[in-house]
């Protein structure tokens, strides 16, 4: 098994959602960072599914409370439609576009809800580690 670190994984999980956002903002606002299908299916698809998984793979690290499941419940649906853009892609002939503006869409909500749960655990709790069954 895995052997990781609920801290590590914290971080793991705030870099990568800061690379999916940044790559995003970076392509939509500053310079076009791929134009190649497969530069654009690893910002836009695998980044964002891998991402997906090392936040259900926190989820589960942390435990049972209703903040774990909320994001659980998003990181599941988010690495579900992940897969589902990259058997699109490889299997069905499908291109990127749509599977990868929906996979990006969900990695940035999830991102949100990450970013949220972080500032409930360093706000609410009194030492900024203690899990809250909220």
């Amino acid at each position: 098994m895995l052997e990781m670190s609920r801290e590590t994984t914290r971080i793991l999980e705030l870099c990568i959602g800061a690379i999916i956002v940044g790559s995003l903002l970076t392509d939509v606002f500053v310079y076009p960072l791929y134009d190649s299908n497969t530069a654009s299916l690893l910002i836009m698809v695998w980044i964002p599914t891998f991402f997906a998984a090392v936040v259900l793979f926190g989820t589960y690290q942390d435990g049972i409370s209703v903040l774990n499941i909320l994001v659980g419940i998003c990181a599941g649906a988010t690495l579900a439609i992940g897969l589902w853009s990259i058997a699109g892609f490889y299997f069905a002939d499908a291109g990127v576009f749509f599977g990868g503006i929906i996979t990006t869409a969900a990695a940035v909500g999830l991102f949100a809800i990450i970013l949220l749960r972080e500032l409930v655990w360093h706000v609410v709790s009194s030492d900024g580690t203690t899990l809250l069954p909220i």
